[in-house]
């Protein structure tokens, strides 16, 4: 039997997603801090500038952490998530930054938004798709670009990921912030032949003298970049960048492929 997860329809059944609405309220503590947004957004647009982008879609924009920064940059921009708790947390950010964004919910794959000069979909939104939902949402962007539009994604790199993948149980979280102390360990597999990578994560949080535990299993899927160039061809992209990891002085390192964790792909529809 078929499971709904994170858009697109059905996914396959051995394709695990991880509930987003279960874990909205956990993911800024976890995994939404630390990520250089405000320079990954100026880096961006400083592409958007030389395209003439002045209206954005931020797809799978999730609580909001990337969509304010990029509205800060002056853009005209809407927010899309799968989520209903992701979104609940992203109106209340932009409310309290006074941010005037309008957020929907809504499946990359399946829904049309309107018409955009450019389309952002960050932080490997793209991994919680199986590839032929991946080839449906890039089916999808490309609808809603305007003539010469840009597109703007990433995901991990299959190819640094094989030589540097960790088989054994880890800690990859840990710490204290508004007053809650947490930590996360990762036990993850990885299958080479379809480049899916298995997360296992248990988490601990402890507010007060309450602790609470939170198990997540799910699928997140990888590519390598020639990969990724073939798909982008075969909808109508050209491939204008290639960059690497984030960075706080930067927002994307120089992609190395043996190097880079993270593959930041920058393409311009192409009709």
């Amino acid at each position: 039997m078929f499971k709904r997860g994170f858009g697109c329809g059905p996914s396959m059944p051995f394709f695990k997603k991880l509930d987003y609405d279960r874990a909205a309220g956990l993911y800024d503590l976890l995994d939404g801090s630390g990520l250089p947004y405000e320079e990954a957004a100026r880096k961006i647009a400083t592409v958007f500038q030389k395209h003439n982008v002045h209206t954005l879609l931020d797809m799978a924009c999730g609580t909001g952490n990337f969509t304010i920064p990029l509205y800060r940059q002056g853009y005209q921009i809407l927010g899309v998530d799968f989520h209903k708790g992701m979104l609940t947390e992203a109106r209340r950010k932009a409310l309290a930054t006074h941010a005037r964004i309008p957020f929907r919910q809504g499946d990359m794959c399946r829904d049309y938004f309107g018409q955009f000069d450019g389309i952002t979909c960050m932080f490997n939104a793209i991994g919680h798709l199986t590839p032929r939902e991946f080839n449906d949402a890039l089916w999808q962007f490309n609808l809603q670009l305007r003539k010469k539009g840009i597109l703007v994604f990433d995901i991990f790199n299959f190819s640094w990921l094989r030589d540097h993948f960790t088989y054994t149980t880890f800690m990859d979280q840990a710490g204290k912030s508004v007053g809650a102390w947490f930590v996360r360990f990762n036990h993850n597999a990885l299958d080479e032949r379809s480049k899916v990578m298995r997360v296992h994560q248990h988490t601990f949080v402890q507010q007060n003298r309450l602790l609470s535990h939170y198990k997540e299993e799910w699928d997140m899927q990888t590519y390598e970049l020639r990969e990724l160039e073939t798909l982008l061809h075969l909808n109508g992209f050209d491939v204008l960048h290639v960059w690497g990891d984030y960075s706080t002085k930067k927002g994307f390192e120089e992609f190395k492929n043996d190097k880079s964790r993270s593959i930041t792909l920058v393409a311009q529809k192409n009709g």
